[in-house]
């Protein structure tokens, strides 16, 4: 899930992955295994905060991911390139390469929707 916005094509190999291994759970479990007693509740609740954990570094990786501009460059669109100057000359960012990576077109966006998940997983916190 990390490295998923780089490289989509980990989608359909994880989801391959997982059929295959959820199959060959199922038979082994059927066949091979006992029936156990120390299962409860706290191997999915576990689970669920390895997803939330994902799910950071997932957006983490990602903007470093969509903000490279070797791999989405808006070249064709004026309009975009003159707004990141104005911007690059308003805030004077240009001599931070992590800040002016983050400051284009596509940057500002992704950190709008960083914001966004934040704040939504906030109001989700405070039972909203």
């Amino acid at each position: 899930m990390t490295y998923s916005s780089g490289m989509p094509v980990l989608y359909p190999v994880g989801a391959l992955n997982f059929t295959i291994i959820y199959w060959v759970y199922k038979v082994l479990m059927i066949k091979h295994y006992q029936k156990t007693t120390s299962f409860n509740q706290d191997m999915p609740k576990l689970t669920i905060n390895f997803y939330r954990l994902g799910v950071i570094f997932h957006l983490l990786v990602g903007a470093f991911m969509f903000t490279n501009s070797n791999i989405l460059s808006p070249a064709n669109l004026d309009l975009i390139h003159a707004l990141e100057d104005q911007l690059d000359t308003l805030v004077g960012l240009e001599k931070n390469h992590f800040f002016t990576r983050f400051a284009n077109s596509i940057g500002l966006l992704y950190i709008l929707f960083f914001a966004l998940v934040v704040f939504l997983i906030s109001l989700r916190k405070i039972g909203w």
